[in-house]
């Protein structure tokens, strides 16, 4: 069952998922699909625009997928957008997978590879980095958030009035040298990437732009938290210049100030995001 607690064995997956999908479409809130002689039925769908952005995201990767899925999972916590990824193609397509997941915290790695388990994950078709996603390999400072649950830590370098967040003034005092980890070569390793997720708390104005290459060589879905007005602007036009489409934006409270509450109307009814999403 899906759950937001940290305290939760099955900390995020796709248990909203009880039935097979045709394509992302069938997310639609007030869709019932029936398939063949399956039926799907929406249960507890979140009322967050990210995330369902985010499922839908991870249910038309694999929809599209072919003989096998990539995916990567930047910034991932314990796991939530590779957890659905999972759940979803061993109810429908069951294709072999090979997953990457990139987090900074050390106290996320035991939950992220239980959650990936626990949601059906063969743990010899992932590869974990504890590092921080960078534009190089190196070092970095990063605020460490411990094991209560804090999912916005994040690299020094990138702090900015738009990207700090109610903890950081406590995060601050709390910082940690660690790996990081070049994102550019990560995507270099595979042919195709059928999804990638980002969440890297900023650093995304740093590190997008820097692969874009790589996006266009091999990169079919990629969905991405956006954590500033400017890097919300600055990823619109980056993507439409280089001829994407867009399937999402939610606009946040934390990307836009403009609308504190971050209430969208889409197709999937009014939502709320707390950062900004985008998805091409």
């Amino acid at each position: 069952m899906y759950s937001t607690g940290w305290a939760s064995r099955r900390y995020f997956s796709a248990g909203f998922i009880d039935g097979e999908l045709q394509d992302a479409e069938d997310l639609v809130p007030w869709k019932k699909v029936s398939l063949s002689n399956m039926v799907y039925t929406r249960t507890d769908l979140p009322k967050d625009a990210e995330m369902i952005a985010e499922i839908s995201d991870a249910v038309e990767a694999v929809c599209t997928a072919k003989n096998i899925i990539t995916a990567m999972e930047l910034g991932s916590a314990c796991g939530p957008q590779l957890g659905h990824l999972i759940a979803f193609n061993l109810r429908s397509k069951k294709l072999p997978m090979k997953l990457v997941a990139v987090e900074g915290d050390n106290s996320k790695i035991d939950m992220l590879r239980q959650n990936l388990v626990d949601n059906g994950a063969d743990l010899n078709d992932v590869t974990i980095y504890n590092a921080a996603c960078h534009t190089r390999d190196g070092f970095v400072q990063f605020t460490s958030g411990g094991s209560n649950g804090d999912y916005g830590t994040h690299v020094i370098d990138v702090e900015d009035p738009h990207i700090l967040s109610a903890g950081d003034s406590t995060r601050k005092n709390m910082t940690n040298t660690i790996p990081s980890v070049n994102v550019c070569r990560l995507m270099m390793q595979h042919e195709v990437i059928d999804y990638m997720h980002f969440d890297i708390q900023g650093s995304e104005h740093k590190v997008v732009p820097a692969c874009m290459v790589e996006f266009n060589k091999r990169v079919r879905l990629v969905n991405i938290g956006i954590h500033s007005g400017p890097t919300e602007k600055m990823l619109i036009k980056l993507f439409h210049d280089n001829g994407w489409n867009q399937r999402y934006l939610y606009s946040g409270s934390t990307s836009n100030p403009a609308n504190p509450s971050g209430i969208s109307n889409s197709t999937f009814g009014t939502l709320g995001a707390q950062d900004g999403s985008g998805s091409w």
